[in-house]
């Protein structure tokens, strides 16, 4: 048996369930397990919210997050060994992604015994060979949109749409800046913008960010529309709307990237920051046709 455990905000949940999905079309015996610590994190377990995907709190998924908690929490540390070397006597292994989030085909293949997979997942190479089914199951359900995004989806077909994505906000605390905060300043933005404004016609730039001031104060002289009315549990309006958008700027984020990732438009321009972590180079997370800036 192999479980893929699911964390962290949407973007994050939506490639690891999307790693789940491939290796079940591979046969592989596997189930995913949702972190409970993380009900307080982000928006909790979002896929059912949002995608109708379901987590059954049994016994087994309970004392699953408990082999999660002693493994992955650094408060455990000191019995981390202990525990790696008695699940090995039990056939039990984990599997944690690399930093730099390079593709690994061996994810991909069977394994013996019970194997914990931890990580972000986060390159299209573990599920592009079901991109239709994960694009099925990703599907939005535009009736539950907002008043106000329901009227800007409506508007998007009439505009040359390009979504930016301006992430803030969390990456600007200490804890955030050096690894992710610091990857995309407003050279990034300006390049990005200049790269569309010179591949297309009167674009309007379609603003989804947690600090909108900023992008206000910092970037000026073309048309914007602001999406400020999706917040907490409605922010994923804001993907689905990104996701409605001719083109895509995206920031060194999961969020944007299932926001680009899920436009059908098979024109569409998708710019990227060249690093998705400070001087890390993290070659597999982006697609090769996406503009690398």
């Amino acid at each position: 048996m192999e479980i893929v455990f699911i964390f962290n905000g949407l973007g994050n949940q939506m490639s690891q369930y999307a790693l789940y999905l491939s290796k079940r079309n591979l046969g592989c015996k596997v189930r995913y397990a949702y972190n409970i610590r993380s009900l307080s994190d982000h928006n909790g377990f979002e896929l059912d919210r949002v995608f109708g995907i379901t987590y059954p709190n049994n016994l087994f998924n309970k004392c699953i997050n408990i082999i999660y908690r002693l493994l992955f929490a650094n408060k455990y540390l000191f019995l981390v060994q202990k525990m790696i070397y008695v699940l090995r006597q039990m056939n039990v292994y984990s599997i944690k992604e690399k930093d730099n989030y390079d593709y690994d085909y061996k994810i991909l293949t069977r394994h013996k015994g019970i194997v914990l997979y931890y990580g972000g997942w986060h390159s299209e190479k573990y599920f592009l060979s079901n991109a239709d089914i994960i694009k099925d199951k990703f599907r939005f359900n535009i009736s539950k949109l907002n008043s106000e995004s329901l009227v800007l989806y409506h508007r998007l077909s009439s505009l040359n749409a390009v979504a930016l994505h301006v992430r803030r906000g969390d990456y600007m605390a200490p804890e955030h800046y050096n690894v992710f905060g610091c990857v995309c300043g407003i050279e990034y933005y300006k390049a990005a913008i200049q790269y569309i404004q010179s591949q297309i016609l009167n674009p309007v730039f379609i603003v989804f960010s947690n600090d909108i001031e900023w992008v206000k104060e910092n970037i000026t002289g073309i048309q914007m529309i602001f999406v400020d009315f999706n917040k907490k549990e409605n922010s994923w309006m804001d993907m689905c709307l990104m996701s409605c958008c001719e083109h895509n700027i995206i920031s060194n984020s999961t969020f944007s990237w299932w926001g680009a990732w899920l436009n059908n438009n098979k024109n569409k321009i998708v710019v990227c920051p060249k690093y998705f972590m400070s001087n890390i180079d993290t070659k597999d997370i982006y697609p090769e046709s996406w503009i690398k800036i």
